[in-house]
């Protein structure tokens, strides 16, 4: 996650969204810490791995919408300049 917001810091350009992506990759690795040392209570391991899943993919949806969003927007100021 890390990896795809500095790959796209020149389109993106959002500090916002770094900041964003390092939080949920340490939430990521935290997490794997503590399904894998046995930390979580087996009842609520379930909850607790699609809640995390949400956050994984929500953040693949935001990467892009703001992707697709400054691509729009992109284009739009190529056809005023025409």
């Amino acid at each position: 996650m890390i990896i795809i917001a500095l790959e796209f810091k020149n389109i993106i350009k959002s500090r916002t969204f770094e900041n964003f992506s390092v939080s949920v990759t340490v939430l990521h690795v935290v997490m794997f810490w503590l399904i894998y040392a046995g930390f979580i209570p087996q009842e609520f391991n379930g909850l607790i791995q699609r809640l995390w899943a949400i956050l994984t993919m929500g953040w693949f949806g935001i990467a892009a919408h703001l992707i697709v969003q400054q691509y729009i927007l992109g284009n739009k100021a190529l056809k005023a300049d025409s």
